[in-house]
């Protein structure tokens, strides 16, 4: 047993009753698979639902490097990529999502609170920005760096959060946000807008002690 069998069961079970399992036990037992399995790989069915996402955004990264022609993309242009990607993803697993969504009243607030998902794109989102600081696509600020990753987190709950709401066809409106959102990100990027932004900061916070 591990923990990919257990994930596709999960999913199953979704897809099959629209609707979280009861317990872990009922889990378990209906597909055959020893608690003590489970609790080697999951301590919770949030902690399973966590490895599904984190699992999607290390295979969408994955895929996409293995493409020749992603490595001389520009940053904008990987992020870009891996947005479109990620939905994708998201589309080629719509049934087990929709009923997972249905089962909480509201999931991108739930997503939020996944870390394994958050820590899993993170670490995508730093393999984008190290080598942009390191050409020199994005300014070198230190400390401050870590809002680059951030940064791509929130635009990634921001269109995963929509999409979860796009009736459009083909997710059409979802892909428009991708370009929309990911365009002022860079924008926000740029040398000006977010140094002005951080000096105002600095300002405020030197008038208030």
């Amino acid at each position: 047993m591990n923990k990919e069998t257990i994930s596709g069961k999960y999913m199953a079970w979704f897809a099959e009753f629209g609707t979280r399992p009861a317990s872990v036990t009922a889990f378990c037992k209906k597909n055959k698979i020893s608690e003590t399995d489970f609790y080697l790989f999951f301590p919770s069915f949030e902690a399973l639902e966590a490895d599904i996402l984190s699992g999607f955004a290390e295979q969408v990264w994955k895929a996409l490097n293995e493409q020749d022609s992603f490595r001389d993309f520009s940053f904008q242009e990987k992020v870009l990529a891996y947005f479109f990607a990620f939905t994708e993803k998201l589309a080629e697993n719509r049934s087990f999502l929709n009923t997972w969504a249905a089962a909480h009243p509201d999931p991108a607030a739930v997503i939020k609170r996944m870390h394994r998902f958050r820590k899993a794109f993170i670490k995508v989102a730093d393999e984008m920005v190290n080598p942009a600081i390191a050409g020199g696509e994005l300014s070198d600020r230190k400390f401050l760096n870590r809002i680059y990753p951030e940064a791509l987190w929130l635009n990634l709950l921001l269109v995963f959060g929509y999409w979860f709401r796009d009736q459009s066809a083909g997710f059409e409106d979802t892909d428009a946000l991708i370009e929309k959102s990911v365009q002022l990100t860079m924008e926000l990027f740029g040398r000006n807008t977010l140094d002005k932004a951080v000096d105002l900061g600095k300002f405020l916070i030197g008038k208030a002690l």
